[in-house]
């Protein structure tokens, strides 16, 4: 089995398992559903001389499990497709630094958050952890084309999140939209990698913030 296939089926392994936990949760109170939105991120560490990264725009979307644990509290258990990533940008001399490369990196992020409600039950505070599981990355340079760069970065990456929401009752369902900021907690980089690509540095951490829009469906009493 090559590497790329292994991981991707320790990314389905942990997928399952994911939903398998919301399909268990269905006997108790809970909400299940669908969520997705943007998210603009970027890398923070060291920088190549002379370079600079900078944030883009990506894609998330997955599922949605919200436990009830108590009257205002519930345990969310999200699986997701995330993309991050960074332009970067080099220095030449010329009055705007040129755009040369753009990095990409495809996870399936799977969260476990806590979403704190207030008193009127429907805006909340959450925060908690994630794992990410890399299925892809890439190094796309405006001259050369792109590359496959996914030897160069960590299988899996693990990060804290935190953001505010508040909930819409819309029929049957419940609509949440929610403002979140995640950031990695380990170097992604590989030090075991060649490291033979100038434009990337040894010390690599992800951060971003995320606009998401959800739709949740009670399931239970």
């Amino acid at each position: 089995m090559s590497e790329r296939s292994a991981r991707i089926l320790s990314v389905g392994c942990h997928v399952l398992f994911f939903v398998l936990c919301l399909g268990a949760s269905a006997a108790a109170q809970s909400r299940l559903g669908v969520t997705t939105g943007l998210s603009w991120s970027g890398l923070g560490g060291d920088a190549p001389v002379d370079a600079e990264y900078r944030r883009v725009l990506g894609l998330n979307a997955g599922i949605v499990g919200d436990i009830a644990l108590a009257e205002d509290v519930a345990l969310s258990l999200q699986p997701m497709y995330a993309r991050r990533g960074a332009d970067i940008y080099f220095d030449v001399g010329e009055k705007e630094p040129t755009d040369s490369l753009e990095l990409r990196l495809d996870y399936i992020d799977c969260l476990v958050m806590v979403k704190i409600f207030a008193d009127n039950g429907y805006s909340y505070f959450t925060t908690g952890f994630g794992l990410g599981f890399l299925t892809q990355a890439t190094l796309k340079n405006v001259r050369a084309g792109e590359e496959d760069v996914g030897s160069l970065f960590k299988d899996v990456d693990v990060s804290v999140a935190f953001g505010v929401g508040f909930m819409v009752p819309a029929r049957s369902s419940l609509l949440t939209f929610e403002l979140r900021y995640q950031q990695s907690l380990i170097n992604m980089f590989d030090f075991d990698a060649d490291t033979s690509i100038e434009a990337l540095a040894p010390r690599l951490r992800s951060s971003g913030l995320q606009l998401l829009a959800a739709v949740l469906f009670p399931r239970g009493d």
